[in-house]
């Protein structure tokens, strides 16, 4: 198991996780579209993503522009393996110590 940054080549193993969530509800479904993959995986939005034998599992995402946090998906049979936590905390690290989210100055 590996729990890492994501990266743009990574999108369409995440939005299959999203399908197979069985508690994921949303009208929809369509792929990131072309030239929206950069700001999906950007300092604006950031992701981190578990893999298991090279297979991606899981993912969660923190959007600062919105001010959120945005996603937290696992795919089922991953569950009570300690991912979503893991998945969990890197994305509320960096939301909470971002300084511009906080609304600090440098």
């Amino acid at each position: 198991m590996k729990i890492r940054e994501a990266v743009v080549n990574d999108i369409q193993q995440m939005q299959t996780v999203k399908k197979t969530v069985l508690e994921y509800i949303s009208l929809d479904l369509s792929p990131v579209r072309d030239g929206e993959d950069e700001e999906y995986i950007s300092m604006a939005r950031k992701s981190w993503v578990c893999e298991v034998d090279d297979e991606i599992v899981g993912f969660s995402s923190a959007d600062l522009k919105d001010r959120n946090l945005c996603a937290l998906y696992l795919k089922p049979g991953y569950d009570n393996l300690g991912i979503g936590r893991q998945l969990q905390h890197e994305m509320v690290n960096f939301y909470f110590t971002q300084k511009e989210m906080r609304g600090l100055s440098s």
